[in-house]
């Protein structure tokens, strides 16, 4: 990712909501204690990137 611009981190009390899957078990995976919740809001740009087709063209 290129072109990061934070505007702001969020930090407080969170919990956890696993579904299980079939293709990725992380539901399976014991977790003792959550520690804390971060929500962090930015605008990234992603590189490499190519239009395939131009609809408003």
């Amino acid at each position: 990712m290129t072109d990061i611009t934070g505007m702001g981190v969020r930090r407080g009390r969170a919990r956890l909501h696993h579904v299980a899957h079939v293709n990725a078990p992380v539901a399976d995976l014991p977790v003792r204690r959550v520690v804390e919740g971060q929500h962090i809001i930015a605008d990234m740009a992603l590189p490499y990137g190519r239009v395939v087709h131009d609809y408003l063209a």
